[in-house]
């Protein structure tokens, strides 16, 4: 009688483990999707630091430039990361006016902080609009910030 006893009390731990686990990724998610949250915040600072970048490119040259790649040759200007951190494969940039550009990367994960109300940088800004994707192919349109221009 009294191994039957460990044995349920055994029993009744191994299900209190293997709830706390379920519980867990219900709450947080699976390590893939983990995984792929972590690389659309990769993806969103990316872009973020793209504009940054640009801001600064304009502020040297007074243009845009035609390509991504063109932000390479230039000293005064740093590129922190323009490729995508999943497949290498560089963001996408179009230049639509003399100070307006567009940014498109590929998001895992649907992200929407307007529904709440909550910015998901901490801060209510420009860039914010990084934050808010759905997933999929997004593109953001942007204007050069300058230090007498904001949007």
């Amino acid at each position: 009688m009294k191994f039957k006893g460990i044995h349920i009390f055994a029993g009744m731990i191994t299900a209190c483990v293997i709830a706390v686990v379920i519980l867990g990724f219900v709450s947080v998610g699976s390590p893939k999707q983990q995984r792929a949250r972590r690389l659309d915040q990769q993806r969103a600072n990316d872009l973020q630091q793209l504009t940054y970048t640009l801001d600064n490119f304009y502020a040297t040259k007074k243009t845009l430039p035609d390509s991504l790649q063109e932000l390479k040759n230039v000293p005064e200007v740093s590129v922190s990361s323009s490729l995508d951190p999943a497949t290498g494969q560089p963001y996408e940039y179009r230049k639509l006016a003399a100070d307006k550009y567009e940014l498109c990367a590929t998001f895992e994960t649907v992200v929407s902080s307007t529904a709440s109300g909550i910015s998901k940088s901490g801060y209510t800004g420009p860039f914010d609009r990084f934050w808010d994707h759905p997933a999929g192919r997004s593109c953001f349109e942007l204007f050069v910030r300058t230090a007498n221009k904001t949007p």
